[in-house]
């Protein structure tokens, strides 16, 4: 799903207000979410680090891409809204190479930047997110963006257009009556 506005060309990415909108409006998805990229570090304490490429999402993202979980479980609906738990998704690969793939993961804290998550799941083998070539490792609930980045205003700015929308259509429902509603 792409944005256009005044500024920008006619494929571009949107604000979280945009996704909000289109959430509500998109009668003929069966799910709306987004991802916004976060390059970060991770650590699995205060003294390991590792730059990562991770992902800030939007909605039902594991449920709306139908991509499963090795473990755990995905993000709760408090841990969608701002305020919510900080929790996180390892990728497989992350998950192998921090824990050795340890099934007792889940629960575990682990630090993305200077915030503290706990681990909830573990996405399956070979998802490395929704960009061809480019290789995220975790995901994080949006809501966790105030945290993530102090005094940042993407939760509230429409000037803030840096997440890419992906719908799942409902059955029966059509591209032309999905575009005619956005």
């Amino acid at each position: 799903v792409y944005t256009s506005e005044f500024s920008g060309g006619l494929y571009g990415a949107s604000s979280r207000a945009d996704y909000q909108d289109l959430e509500a409006g998109l009668t003929s998805l069966s799910g709306l979410t987004g991802t916004t990229m976060l390059p970060t570090v991770f650590g699995t304490d205060r003294t390991d680090s590792r730059r990562i490429l991770a992902s800030e999402v939007v909605g039902d993202y594991f449920r709306v891409l139908r991509v499963p979980l090795a473990l755990g479980r995905d993000f709760s609906a408090d841990e969608l809204q701002p305020g919510g738990d900080p929790a996180v998704i390892l990728s497989h690969a992350l998950w192998r190479s921090a824990f050795g793939g340890d099934s007792g993961v889940i629960g575990r804290r682990v630090w993305l930047g200077s915030t503290s998550l706990t681990v909830v799941g573990v996405a399956a083998e070979g998802y490395t997110g929704v960009l061809r070539g480019v290789e995220e490792m975790a995901w994080v609930p949006f809501a966790l963006d105030p945290l993530l980045h102090p005094g940042s205003e993407a939760l509230t700015s429409r000037a803030a257009r840096n997440t890419l929308l992906y719908g799942r259509l409902r059955p029966g429902a059509r591209v032309a009556q999905a575009q005619s509603e956005a």
